[in-house]
């Protein structure tokens, strides 16, 4: 199928971005969207990710990434409204390119055993390219939940963490 304009704006009728971009960022419009599925794979993905005060403004911001879209092309002053317009581009994909096909590699199980005895990794695809989007500890129990994303795939997870206390503390 041809990817015009006018396809890319039924689309956007269809699956209308709710977030406000911040100032400075670029839109999403038809022609961004024809950018998009122009170069988009059929198990492509858009997710947000977390950018500390990395811009003039010192503002933390939250950028969509995807396929067409990388750091600072589009950006956002809270994860909601990125997450709301990440949600509409991915539903974007999901008509035009139809649903996901691959799975995860790895179990919760298995996901955790390799970070335990390898490294950290993306539990969809297995790259070790992953970031960290934001953390928060909850309550005071020691608990704290990272939101993480992959470089190469564009999967989004959290992983929780609990502290148990330490052992064989040496201080002489």
């Amino acid at each position: 199928m041809k990817v015009t304009l006018k396809y890319c704006k039924e689309l956007l009728n269809r699956h209308p971005p709710a977030g406000d971009v911040a100032d400075g960022s670029g839109c999403i419009d038809p022609e961004f969207v024809r950018s998009v599925l122009e170069e988009a794979k059929a198990d492509d993905r858009f997710r947000v990710s977390y950018d500390h005060a990395s811009y003039t403004d010192d503002e933390d911001t939250w950028d969509l990434i995807g396929p067409a879209c990388k750091y600072g092309i589009i950006f956002y002053g809270s994860r909601q409204e990125a997450e709301a317009d990440r949600d509409a581009l991915n539903c974007i994909l999901r008509e035009h390119l139809g649903p996901v096909s691959r799975i995860a590699m790895y179990t919760s199980e298995a996901h955790l055993a390799r970070c335990l005895i390898d490294r950290g990794c993306c539990p969809a695809c297995g790259s070790v390219r992953t970031e960290v989007n934001e953390n928060m500890f909850v309550g005071s129990g020691g608990v704290a939940v990272f939101s993480r994303g992959c470089g190469d795939c564009n999967a989004e997870w959290t992983e929780n963490y609990l502290l148990q206390g330490y052992k064989d503390l040496r201080m002489d």
